[in-house]
């Protein structure tokens, strides 16, 4: 099953390569989305 990045679109195989993608890559974009959205 593929998986998609919702930032910037890329295709995965599978969950685990996206987590880790979006580690490496979007890592300060995801901090800036929790700091202002944060889970209450």
């Amino acid at each position: 099953m593929l998986s998609y990045c919702s930032i910037c679109g890329e295709r995965f195989r599978n969950q685990e390569e996206l987590n880790k993608h979006l580690r490496i890559k979007h890592r300060n974009k995801i901090k800036r989305i929790i700091l202002e959205h944060p889970i209450r």
